[in-house]
């Protein structure tokens, strides 16, 4: 592992060789009690593993949500990028979801 940056605009791994791995977290909170859902896309998101990536949150608590990349000893030089979406399903309110993205990148 060469690094890490936890910028606003996204959680960078840093660089990483195959087979090598890395651990980044960052916290969630909801005004109002929600179901978390937590979504990737992109060519990172294969390599990624989310901790809890469905969880119960009650109002006001801050729960942290761990991602670890893990490269696999095939992966080619790059840049990888996955976009993380925590989806909030509040329990009266069915139908209705907030999404709430946040960037992840490694390279």
């Amino acid at each position: 592992v060469y690094g890490f940056n936890n910028d606003r605009d996204a959680i960078h791994f840093g660089a990483l060789k195959p087979e090598g791995s890395s651990k980044r977290a960052t916290n969630v909170i909801s005004k109002k009690p929600a179901w978390v859902t937590v979504k990737a896309k992109g060519n990172l998101s294969d390599w990624m593993d989310v901790q809890n990536n469905s969880f119960y949150l009650d109002a006001n608590l801050l729960k942290q949500v761990e991602f670890q990349a893990t490269v696999p000893l095939n992966a080619t030089v790059g840049n990888y990028f996955a976009r993380v979406t925590f989806i909030f399903k509040h329990p009266w309110m069915r139908y209705l979801e907030k999404e709430t993205e946040r960037n992840f990148s490694a390279g």
